[in-house]
């Protein structure tokens, strides 16, 4: 840790949004990359909500609902219910889940198996995947 890093204090069945790309002012630049960090400690839930911020369209369904729901155990499993029809901004999502206890044996979405990656640089590389970080403790799945 370094005197210009500021460390995050994750509390065990949270789950917190990061913007991945630069965002300097949300009103005329828009958060394409998106990071989930999931502390699957216990059960809980989040709710991401998209519009175009300006309008009043939201009220005839323009609009994006995730209600992220996460269940802890010894496979987490992470749902996302979409409602509205507001074409999203985001074009990529890196979700992170601590696991400092060991690796998965393998990771799905929508009951696909997803490609694991051994070294990182190849999963970076990748546009879809999923890696463990063991200094870390997390599992880093990208889709």
């Amino acid at each position: 840790m370094t005197i210009d890093s500021v460390p995050l204090f994750v509390i065990g069945g949270s789950i917190t949004l990061f913007a991945a790309n630069e965002v300097r002012n949300l009103h005329s630049e828009a958060v394409t990359d998106l990071e989930i960090l999931v502390a699957p400690d216990q059960a809980c839930h989040f709710t991401h909500y998209e519009d175009d911020g300006k309008s009043l369209a939201y009220k005839t369904g323009a609009y994006l609902k995730e209600e992220i729901h996460v269940e802890p155990g010894e496979q987490v499993k992470v749902t996302v219910k979409r409602t509205g029809d507001y074409p999203t901004q985001i074009e990529k999502i890196l979700l992170k889940i601590i696991n400092h206890e060991k690796a998965p044996f393998w990771v799905t979405i929508d009951d696909q198996l997803v490609p694991h990656f051994q070294h990182h640089k190849q999963f970076e590389a990748a546009k879809e995947g999923w890696y463990y970080s063991q200094t870390m403790g997390q599992v880093f799945i990208k889709y």
